[in-house]
């Protein structure tokens, strides 16, 4: 997964951590899929000044988007409930 050039070293760092954390709570997703959907929702944002919410709003991005592609029903039905739901990045 690569980062746009405005990405910082916080952003770079948050992000690998958004992918492991994500990989462990969807272990049925494959990992080229978590890292694509990251890459993907990471684009919105590319050439944005303001970075500091960027890892919170990819993750969000990312959790509705594998959702909507029928990641699954624990995927969906508790995100509340997992790590993600409760916590999100400190950037």
């Amino acid at each position: 997964m690569s980062e746009p050039a405005t990405a910082g070293p916080d952003e770079a760092q948050a992000l690998h951590h958004l992918s492991q954390r994500l990989r462990r709570v969807l272990p049925h997703q494959r990992a080229a899929t978590i890292d694509q959907a990251i890459a993907d929702a990471l684009e919105e944002f590319d050439g944005r000044p303001i970075r500091e919410f960027v890892p919170i709003l990819v993750e969000r991005a990312v959790l509705d988007r594998l959702r909507q592609a029928g990641a699954g029903g624990d995927a969906g039905a508790g995100a509340e409930g997992t790590e993600l739901g409760s916590r999100h990045l400190a950037v």
